[in-house]
């Protein structure tokens, strides 16, 4: 028996012992090989992967003897999801994701193709069918962590899975499948600076972006603000300059700070320290102190102090004449807005 692997994609290991004919270079050696095996009664694989070299070979397709084994990975994705593929499934790309070694969804449950794939081949969340407040919290993060992972050709199938989570909420149109670590970055920036001057938003292309605060880790809030540390200074440094530095302002300031970056609170620790006409240390705690009994915040726990602050002054307010003990009641009172 002669089999010829038509494999025009290259898509199948090589069996032991199968010719391989690659190019035309090859051609007349396997014609060769097939005759003799003909003429002996032998066994022989052929291994074609170049479409001219099958296309020349295409005469042997009505040969006793001869088995066609016809390889193609839209079969794959066939068994797969019982449909023939759409784009941007293409045969390239259903190779590059072997979709052959892809473990099949379970019986009788209804998947989106590009997300059952995604979650096989990146991460379980992109298999998720619907959007939500949650799931779009748990996307950002993985994006700011492995966005790198969404190469160039996953992109469309990635694209695919946010318009249809977008139909649940809105909030997922920002996100764009080719820059999604960026966007993700300005969508918990929009979160964190809410209360910032439209001027400044627009400035920084935020304006326009929905409010949406996801429960992200400290970290992740910290890192988004990061490379904006010189444009926030900035503008507190002119806020501060064009404002009397008295009670009103600093509370004032507080409410509007994001609490994620530390630019924010050397600001306030500055004005402090700056300013004899700016609230006594004492003053600045009770201020701290009622906003935050009226939150309940949550204390960073390296600090040391309790969960909740029920009555009274915080424990940093034992070192008044510290502006940096302020600044951590200013932490804890700024992130008191944002999940832990």
């Amino acid at each position: 028996m002669i089999t010829i692997i038509a494999d025009p994609h290259n898509y199948q290991t090589q069996p032991s012992r199968a010719l391989r004919v690659s190019c035309a270079g090859d051609y007349v050696r396997a014609r060769s090989a097939i005759r003799r095996a003909l003429d002996h009664g032998q066994s022989l694989t052929i291994h074609v992967t170049d479409r001219l070299l099958l296309h020349w070979l295409d005469d042997l397709a009505d040969y006793d003897g001869v088995e066609w084994q016809r390889i193609v990975p839209e079969a794959a994705y066939r068994r797969l999801f019982g449909a023939d593929p759409a784009p941007p499934f293409t045969p390239e790309l259903l190779i590059t994701l072997d979709i052959a070694s892809m473990n099949a969804p379970p019986p009788g449950v209804e998947i989106e193709p590009a997300g059952w794939v995604l979650g096989e081949r990146l991460h379980p969340l992109w298999a998720v069918p619907q959007g939500s407040r949650s799931h779009l919290a748990q996307l950002l993060a993985w994006a700011l962590k492995h966005a790198n992972s969404l190469t160039p050709n996953l992109q469309p199938l990635a694209q695919q899975c946010l318009s249809t989570w977008a139909n649940a909420d809105s909030a997922y149109t920002v996100l764009r499948a080719g820059s999604l670590a960026s966007d993700a970055t300005n969508l918990i920036r929009r979160a964190a600076l809410q209360r910032y001057d439209t001027a400044w938003l627009r400035e920084h292309g935020l304006d326009e972006l929905p409010v949406v605060v996801p429960a992200v880790e400290s970290v992740l809030w910290i890192s988004a603000l990061k490379d904006l540390a010189p444009a926030v200074e900035r503008y507190w440094r002119e806020h501060i300059m064009q404002s009397a530095p008295n009670a009103v302002f600093v509370q004032t300031a507080i409410e509007r700070m994001s609490g994620w970056s530390d630019v924010e609170l050397r600001a306030i620790e500055g004005l402090l320290r700056r300013n004899a006409t700016c609230p006594t240390s004492p003053g600045l705690c009770a201020l701290i102190s009622h906003a935050i009994t009226s939150r309940r915040v949550r204390w960073p726990t390296k600090c040391g102090w309790p969960d909740a602050i029920p009555t009274g002054l915080p424990a940093a307010s034992a070192h008044r004449s510290s502006p940096s003990s302020l600044r951590i009641c200013a932490t804890c009172l700024l992130r008191s807005r944002m999940p832990w």
